[in-house]
Formats: C-alpha cells, sequence, structure tokens
C-alpha cells in the first residue's frame, strides 16, 4: 500500500535515518571499508548507546582513502540509497557526502537544486595535515579562500538560510562574485577546492583534520585515536566506534558526559521531511 504523502513524525524519521545508518555499516563491513560514527553521533554511542535523545542526525568519519574507495563504489548500493557529493550534484556545494534514502524527501530552505535530498547520515573524509603549525595554518587559510569562492558562486537562491550578513557579503562584493560565479564557476572551485583538501594525501604523519567547515584544529584528529575499532549498541544496531573516543570527545566537547541544559536540548536542522 503507497504511503499518502505526509510529514514524518520525529519518531518515524529517526527511523530513517537508523536505517540509512544500518545500511551503511553493512556495506562498509561488506566491502573491507573503515568507519566510525562521529560528533554528536559518538556522544550518542558512548552516553546514551543510541541517538542522543532528543537529535536524529548521525555523523561518520572515514580516512579519505576509504572515503574514496567508498565513493567508488556508488554504483553497487542497492536501489532504496543514493549519495550527494561534490561529483554527483551540480549545486551541492559540500566537499562530504551524504548518503540518502528515498523513502521520504526533505524539504528545505535556500536548497532547491540539490536533487531529492531524503533522509541521510554525513559521511566525512578525514585528510592528512601536516604537523607544522604554521604550515597547517597556512594549509587552512588557502582551504578557507577555496571555499568561500564556491560560496561566491552560487545562485542567489542558497542564500536563503543565511543569516543577513552573510548575505550581503555574498551578494554586494561585486567584483568576487562575478570572477566565481561567471569567470570560474561552481564546478571548478568545487574541483580546486577538493584537490587542495588532498594536498597532504600522500604525507601521512599521522594527523588527520575534518576539512568540512572553517578549517582549524578544533578538528584534528590523532592517527592512534582511530587505529582501531570496536562495534558498538547504537539503539537496536550495531556501529563502529574508534577506540581513541575519550580523547577525541574531550578535545571537542569537554566533559561529554554531562548533559547540556534542559533549553539546549534541541534540534538544529532546517528541514521538514514528508513521505514519498
Amino acid at each position: 500500500m503507497k504511503r499518502i504523502s505526509r510529514e514524518l513524525t520525529p519518531e518515524e524519521y529517526k527511523a530513517e535515518v537508523k536505517k540509512v545508518l544500518a545500511y551503511f555499516h553493512g556495506f562498509c563491513h561488506g566491502k573491507g571499508l573503515n568507519y566510525y560514527v562521529a560528533y554528536g553521533s559518538l556522544i550518542g554511542a558512548i552516553r546514551h548507546q543510541g541517538f542522543i535523545p532528543w537529535d536524529d542526525d548521525v555523523d561518520v568519519y572515514m580516512t579519505r582513502k576509504d572515503y574514496e574507495r567508498f565513493i567508488s563504489l556508488l554504483p553497487e548500493l542497492d536501489d532504496e540509497f543514493y549519495v550527494l557529493a561534490s561529483t554527483t550534484s551540480p549545486y551541492y556545494y559540500n566537499n562530504f557526502a551524504r548518503l540518502c534514502c528515498k523513502s521520504c524527501t526533505l524539504k528545505l530552505k535556500g536548497a532547491e537544486a540539490i536533487d531529492n535530498l531524503g533522509a541521510f547520515i554525513d559521511i566525512f573524509p578525514l585528510d592528512n595535515v601536516p604537523l607544522d603549525q604554521n604550515e597547517r595554518d597556512s594549509f587552512y587559510k588557502d582551504l578557507e579562500k577555496a571555499k568561500e569562492d564556491i560560496m561566491y558562486s552560487l545562485p542567489i537562491r542558497y542564500y536563503l538560510s543565511c543569516n543577513y550578513k552573510r548575505i550581503i557579503k555574498y551578494l554586494f562584493n561585486i567584483p568576487r562574485r562575478v570572477r566565481c560565479r561567471y569567470l570560474t564557476g561552481t564546478k571548478k572551485l568545487k574541483e580546486k577546492r577538493d584537490q587542495l583538501c588532498v594536498k597532504y594525501k600522500d604525507h601521512d604523519v599521522g594527523l588527520y583534520a575534518d576539512l568540512f567547515d572553517s578549517p582549524s584544529d578544533a578538528l584534528l584528529v590523532k592517527g592512534n585515536e582511530i587505529k582501531e575499532y570496536s562495534e558498538q549498541k547504537f539503539e537496536d544496531i550495531t556501529v563502529n566506534v574508534p577506540n581513541g573516543y575519550d580523547s577525541l570527545l574531550r578535545r571537542y566537547y569537554g566533559d561529554y558526559m554531562i548533559l547540556p541544559e534542559e533549553n539546549k536540548r534541541v534540534t538544529h536542522h532546517h528541514f521538514i521531511p514528508y513521505w514519498k
């Protein structure tokens, strides 16, 4: 029986996200790929043995090597799932991938050109970064400029979800917007950003970073923290947890076992999910 198109309840949406995570876990194990739950999902796995109760987001890490293998295997995904990445959708501008399912669609502000965003998990590649602090800071600066150029190249509708200051910034720096949007173009700028992310690909010194946002040492990952992993319970499925999770989470969040104040226990996404 076909579902009537209606909004998913929070629990229904969470179940769809968990379905994507369970599929990803099985796919990776079947293909010999390593991944690790990350950020709030890692806190959830450790502190709640599942989702953080007021959240439905799932983030995972993969080293660049495993991430690229995963992307190369996309044709082998089951028909129910698909991936959004900088190489699969013209205006998907993030440098990480989203594994989505086709059961529902997300209506969100400012993303009309993204192909059918369904319930998803975020897959963040971990890239090698240099040990030298000055060299690393210079790398972050170059990467930040490359990401900003992409934002200047996007159609106006992509600024709808930005705050007022960012809208003014991207629209009224006319010379940079003309150069990025009309002379260079989003596709070439994404390629430049993606090439920059892997600048140190062949220089593995045991230090990685998630370069998805404003790159900084706040998102460093040490090689020994992800050298090994164990499977742990997440709701009624299992996920990969890096054995160095404690030092990772303490660096990111401090004492991650303490619950936030009650007024901060809210979700932060800006979409509404509907059944197809």
